[in-house]
């Protein structure tokens, strides 16, 4: 699955992964001993039934998926997803559809980070949002969605928005699918003009 992709366990070399989360953790040792207070990043957690992953036979050097998932796993927005997706294909040719669902699973993961969402999961026939108290989610459109008839929406009081799904396999698409819905309203109508257009 999805989820723990970028772990430790699933690198196949948990030694080269081992010494990145040491120098991490020498470098937090660090910044707390002179005071400084690093800024925590959500990271939300994608476990979606579906393979996402690099596979050995698309790019077969180890060291080089190591460097490939820690880039993915850095990537901030879009164009840098897209950067390293050109990469790809560049160096190893048509994206399986294993890596290709690895790169939609990461533009996923910051289109959550962005609106505050801490993880993304499938029970039952539910897709699942776990969503933090200072989410980005428009309260407005969440309303309208739950208000609808028949809706396939529900909330609980535990912050979790739960989408019944018509198919599992289509839980990543109906994921940005929701996160559309969710998301607060473009702001660049409200934009004041730019100075070029002013007399």
């Amino acid at each position: 699955g999805a989820g723990n992709l970028l772990g430790g366990q699933q690198s196949g070399q948990i030694a080269s992964v081992g010494y990145d989360l040491y120098v991490e953790m020498l470098q937090s040792a660090i910044a707390e001993l002179q005071g400084k207070t690093l800024e925590s990043v959500l990271e939300p957690e994608i476990r979606l039934p579906l393979p996402a992953l690099l596979p050995d036979n698309y790019v077969d050097d180890v060291n080089q998926r190591l460097v490939l998932y820690k880039q993915l796993s850095s990537a901030r927005d879009d164009d840098e997803v897209y950067a390293i997706r050109d990469e790809l294909l560049d160096r190893y040719g048509a994206l399986p559809s294993e890596a290709a669902n690895l790169l939609e699973v990461i533009r996923l993961k910051i289109r959550c980070r962005s609106l505050g969402i801490e993880a993304v999961d499938v029970a039952g026939d539910e897709l699942v949002l776990r969503v933090i108290a200072q989410t980005g989610i428009a309260p407005v459109r969440l309303a309208q969605l739950l208000n609808q008839p028949a809706t396939p929406f529900r909330v609980t009081p535990d912050h979790r928005v739960y989408l019944r799904l018509r198919r599992r396999e289509d839980a990543l698409a109906e994921s940005f699918g929701l996160l559309d819905l969710l998301s607060p309203p473009e702001k660049s109508a409200d934009s004041p003009p730019k100075a070029a257009e002013t007399p």
